[in-house]
């Protein structure tokens, strides 16, 4: 009998989980950003380039690979939806670090 293969074992590599992590850590630092204020332009570039790779590719990932179990149910407490709405915000950090961590010691995507 063989194992069957979940979507996420057919993702490209080690480049997903790369995308996703820096989405998630733009997540984390622009709360950061917001408190400390326009320091110049390099910050705004950075951050508008962040949300384009999140728009781009973080977001569809999650949609695609977590949102049926970490969606409206919540599974396990977490509910990506609203860390999708605003993921700059300060509620959807814990949310993004939670994930990371998950996807690192290979729990999730189950």
């Amino acid at each position: 009998m063989t194992k069957p293969i979940h979507a996420w074992e057919t993702l490209k590599g080690a480049r997903s989980y790369q995308v996703l992590g820096l989405a998630i850590i733009w997540c984390s630092v622009s709360v950061s950003w917001a408190e400390i204020g326009d320091k110049g332009t390099d910050e705004a570039t950075l951050r508008a380039d962040a949300q384009k790779v999140f728009k781009e590719k973080v977001g569809p990932f999650v949609n695609k690979y977590c949102t049926r179990c970490h969606g409206s149910r919540a599974k396990a407490g977490i509910n990506l939806q609203s860390a999708l709405k605003n993921p700059g915000g300060e509620s959807a950090s814990l949310h993004w670090k939670k994930a990371v961590a998950n996807v690192k010691v290979h729990e999730m995507p189950p």
